[in-house]
């Protein structure tokens, strides 16, 4: 599965298999919340996906993933609750 993002009328792929799995895990997220979630609340669905060797090496990856996201506008956080862009699609593979 790959990700992209419509900004100002442009395409713009996610770039890492990491950030299609921190905006496929944020989406299960706020299925299951109903919408937007805490940090806490996205991080325990993406340790669940995310297959690190170590709690050390899944916390860092969350971590850049987090920061990726937001730099590209993929994601947005306000008010201590994350979202998914509202431009934000994901197409199959």
């Amino acid at each position: 599965m790959s990700a992209a993002v419509v900004w100002r009328g442009v395409v713009v792929p996610v770039q890492t298999e990491l950030e299609n799995l921190g905006i496929k895990t944020l989406r299960d997220a706020m299925a299951a919340n109903g919408g937007p979630v805490t940090k806490e609340g996205w991080r325990e669905t993406f340790f669940a996906a995310h297959e690190g060797k170590s709690r050390s090496v899944t916390r860092t990856a969350f971590s850049r993933v987090t920061r990726s996201l937001i730099d590209k506008h993929l994601i947005e956080l306000t008010g201590g609750r994350y979202t998914v862009y509202r431009k934000s699609a994901s197409r199959g593979p």
